[in-house]
């Protein structure tokens, strides 16, 4: 199948157009499937369920982690850091 082709900026190449050739390549795929997705961040527990469910995210092949979040037994959140899958030059984990 030929893909259509336009000089678009008029520069005298012609232009792939990439949009419509990741439609046509993905376009009843789910965008998990074809682009990286952000890690799934849980606050880690006084009762360890964050540590579970993220350990049961990755054997699934998601990334997730319960760095850098604490929520108390009144569930509130505290926040010390970037999330897991940001660079973090804060300090110590």
């Amino acid at each position: 199948e030929d893909v259509v082709t336009r000089d678009r900026d008029g520069d005298g190449d012609v232009d792939s157009d990439d949009e419509d050739l990741d439609f046509d390549e993905n376009g009843f795929n789910h965008p998990s499937t074809y682009t990286n997705q952000p890690w799934i961040w849980l606050p880690k527990d006084e009762v360890g369920v964050s540590a579970r469910l993220a350990q049961e995210f990755r054997d699934a092949g998601v990334e997730a982690s319960d760095v850098g979040a604490f929520m108390d037994m009144k569930g509130i959140v505290e926040v010390q850091r970037n999330p897991p899958d940001e660079d973090w030059a804060g300090g110590h984990d």
